[in-house]
């Protein structure tokens, strides 16, 4: 449970960078930023969606 809970963390801290930064994207241009992290990101996302409920099953 604790690699669960250390990972969750780790994408609510991206998230939390990402907020940042798209909340700033009108005072100083951080949109290319935010695309960029968008694209790094995504893969990962995505496989954590995809294989949500096989990770579901170990972690009950």
């Amino acid at each position: 449970m604790d690699h669960y809970f250390a990972l969750l963390w780790q994408f609510e801290r991206v998230y939390a960078g990402r907020e940042s930064l798209r909340g700033q994207r009108h005072l100083n241009g951080t949109g290319p930023a935010v695309d960029y992290l968008d694209r790094m990101i995504e893969w990962h996302v995505s496989e954590w969606a995809a294989r949500w409920l096989d990770i579901r099953q170990h972690i009950r």
